[in-house]
């Protein structure tokens, strides 16, 4: 038998000997004699039960694994360079506990919420992490493992928000607002950037090919708007945009402008021969058209059946070559054929051809054949003839006049005179 259990045995032995010796001093004991044996075995019955008490209340509880109960949290700014920690999250179980750490890099959506997708980071088992080039576009946790003396367990923080890089990166491109027409202002944005902040941006325009290439620097335009030039008229714009940062600096370059147009009415353009061009539809009612020109084919005409090519050309008062004019001509009397309208092209020119009928007169010697056009507006027009040209005033104010079709029509008179009074000049003649 253990000696332990024979001690224990010894006690409650002697504590019942305590308790008979106690009944038997209290039979002894005369009366009126004092009670100190009652009190001394009473008190030795005490002291035995207590060394029996206190080994059961010694015996320890048993251990715990780590369990965890709050996740990690990472701290710090996701730029690359800069330095991010962690705290070990909160966890219950035996003590004392150790952790240890794996920083690991996760796509776009973050990986699972424990991180077990994701890749671990060569090296980043610290507490601290500096986030590395190799970071950027990515996102990060970090994996903190618990372990005492029962077990172990991990837990994963939250995934960081996308990691930038320090040095500024072009997200989307530099644009350019504004209309590309000779003495416009046009506005750059500098787009759209990451990179650590505070960023600056400087700007620099840029004269190009119609196609956008061949571009050079444009001197004294720097700020983020500027006013066209004439030397940009047939030429593309771009601006281009330098962010800098404490990371160091980035340039990004916006899209081509459209090609430049001389200052002018809505739509004008510029002519390989410097004239310049412009929709009928800008022809304002304070200005008329014109027809400027009617050339002949044949200028001598010696045939009855031969066809009649004549050509027209529309202006406006103020210069401007009209395209998209509609143009109509017919002989008087009727001795050719009448073509459909036409539209006049960029140039302002328009092609008739006219086939003489049954009823051409016969060339005679000494006879000349004359047109003499007329032009007219719509939709309500007065025909006013002209020498040398035709004009035709627009009725009603600017908006009106350019919500209408325009309508010139060249009204050729055939008519025989005598080669004295025949009429030379831009009007167009021709003789037998």
């Amino acid at each position: 038998m253990a000696p332990g259990l024979a001690w224990d045995e010894s006690i409650a032995h002697s504590t019942e000997r305590g308790h008979d010796e106690t009944r038997t001093a209290q039979r002894a004991a005369p009366e009126g004699a004092p009670q100190a044996a009652v009190a001394v075995g009473a008190g030795a019955a005490l002291a035995g039960l207590a060394l029996v008490a206190l080994p059961s209340a010694s015996v320890a509880a048993p251990a715990q694994a780590p369990a965890n109960t709050g996740e990690p949290a990472i701290s710090g700014t996701p730029v690359e360079g800069r330095i991010l920690s962690t705290s070990t999250g909160t966890w219950t179980g035996s003590q004392s506990m150790t952790f240890a750490y794996r920083w690991v890099r996760c796509g776009q959506n973050g990986g699972l919420p424990d991180g077990s997708n994701c890749v671990r980071i060569s090296g980043a088992t610290g507490r601290a992490y500096e986030v590395r080039r190799d970071d950027v576009d990515y996102r990060l946790r970090v994996r903190v493992t618990a372990t005492n003396s029962s077990g172990s367990a991990t837990a994963a923080s939250n995934a960081t928000v996308t990691v930038v890089a320090r040095r500024p990166q072009n997200v989307t491109s530099p644009a350019v607002s504004g209309s590309a027409v000779e003495g416009a202002t046009l506005q750059a944005s500098p787009g759209t950037w990451t990179g650590e902040q505070p960023m600056t941006f400087d700007y620099q325009w840029l004269r190009c090919s119609t196609s956008g290439d061949g571009c050079g620097g444009i001197g004294s335009a720097s700020s983020s708007t500027y006013q066209v030039r004439s030397n940009d008229v047939g030429r593309t714009l771009r601006v281009q945009v330098v962010a800098r940062n404490g990371g160091g600096s980035r340039v990004a370059t916006s899209g081509r402008t459209g090609v430049v147009q001389p200052a002018g009415p809505s739509g004008v353009i510029t002519l390989p021969n410097g004239d310049r061009s412009i929709p009928v539809t800008s022809v304002p009612s304070n200005q008329r058209l014109v027809v400027a020109q009617i050339v002949f084919s044949p200028s001598t005409v010696r045939s009855r059946v031969d066809p009649i090519t004549i050509r027209i050309r529309v202006l406006d008062t103020r210069g401007y070559v009209v395209r998209d004019a509609l143009v109509f001509i017919r002989a008087t009397p009727l001795v050719t054929s009448t073509p459909d309208r036409q539209l006049t092209a960029v140039d302002g020119w328009v092609t008739y051809q006219l086939l003489p009928n049954a009823t051409f007169p016969t060339p005679r010697s000494g006879n000349h054949v004359q047109s003499r056009p007329i032009a007219t507006g719509i939709p309500s027009w007065r025909a006013s003839p002209a020498t040398g040209s035709s004009r035709c005033r627009w009725p009603g104010d600017a908006g009106r006049a350019a919500r209408r079709a325009a309508l010139v029509s060249g009204v050729s008179r055939i008519r025989s005179r005598r080669a004295g009074r025949s009429r030379q000049g831009e009007t167009g003649s021709f003789r037998r």
